[in-house]
């Protein structure tokens, strides 16, 4: 005997097509894989196949990106207008030099250090982030099996893996360091 919220699940499922809306309505497992028997006149949804935009690209890279990409806009902005208010940008403005060659030649090289150690620092995050999204998200990749050789007492994989995150880190930070010395010598 099927009980009445479960019936009024089952007709809002049938109007809206099943896929995602199923398993949110259901709550995923065993019944919305149910739900899918009792309605075969539906088309497949891609969510069905595990292809899905929304499932398994947006989400994780939203999950992954905000973070690191607020804290970089919130950075370059206050890097940006730090540098907008010294004294040489402002004898610049009194000279006459445009808005494009003002940046050019005064913000963007004063403000680089600062914008690419908030790159740097944001990407370094949503490495050791990487982890914990794929698990989450059920999303294949080093992250995920990292977790999975963990629990399966894989050393050499799980070492392995260990060691690509801190390479992967640590040329991040070297990168970062190069692009700075750069931007220094150049400015």
């Amino acid at each position: 005997m099927v009980s009445q919220p479960t019936t009024a699940r089952f007709r809002l499922v049938r109007q809206y097509g099943g896929g995602i809306v199923t398993r949110f309505l259901l709550g995923g497992g065993p019944r919305a894989r149910d739900a899918r028997r009792l309605l075969p006149d539906r088309r497949p949804s891609p969510t069905d196949r595990g292809f899905g935009l929304d499932e398994h690209l947006l989400l994780p890279a939203v999950a992954l990106g905000a973070r690191p990409a607020a804290y970089i806009f919130r950075l370059t902005a206050t890097a940006v207008e730090e540098v907008r208010h010294t004294d040489y940008v402002r004898t610049a403005v009194a000279k006459g030099l445009g808005e494009w060659q003002l940046l050019r030649r005064h913000v963007v090289p004063n403000a680089a250090p600062a914008i690419i150690a908030a790159t740097v620092l944001g990407a370094r995050g949503t490495l050791s982030s990487l982890v914990i999204v794929e698990f989450v998200y059920v999303w294949g990749g080093a992250g995920l099996t990292f977790v999975q050789a963990i629990g399966a007492r894989q050393a050499v994989l799980a070492g392995g893996l260990a060691f690509a995150f801190a390479f992967g880190s640590a040329l991040l930070a070297l990168t970062a360091d190069l692009t700075q010395a750069r931007v220094r010598v150049t400015s």
